[in-house]
């Protein structure tokens, strides 16, 4: 994918979540940005973002549990795996 277009789907993110508050929307540009940036850390940011997304803005925990659950299996850090094992934990209750 184009670099230009990578960062406009996460300007576009940032700004329905952050901003306009279009969760709905926002879940459609985080997902982008996980499916087609190259960026390692980009994916891993959007994957972040969409799990706080689903738990702050549309309080959909199944997806929180998923969202995270994906963040744990993905890092090689322990301290990082823990954490996210936790909003895991956090997001049944």
């Amino acid at each position: 994918s184009h670099p230009i277009a990578i960062e406009a789907m996460k300007e576009a993110a940032r700004i329905t979540f952050l901003e306009i508050k279009d969760y709905v929307r926002a879940v459609r540009y985080y997902k982008l940005v996980i499916q087609y940036s190259p960026s390692e850390q980009d994916r891993m940011e959007a994957q972040q973002q969409l799990a706080s997304l689903y738990f702050e803005g549309l309080q959909d925990y199944a997806n929180v549990a998923i969202e995270y659950s994906k963040l744990a299996s993905s890092t090689s850090i322990e301290s990082e795996r823990a954490s996210h094992k936790l909003s895991v934990a956090r997001s049944y209750y």
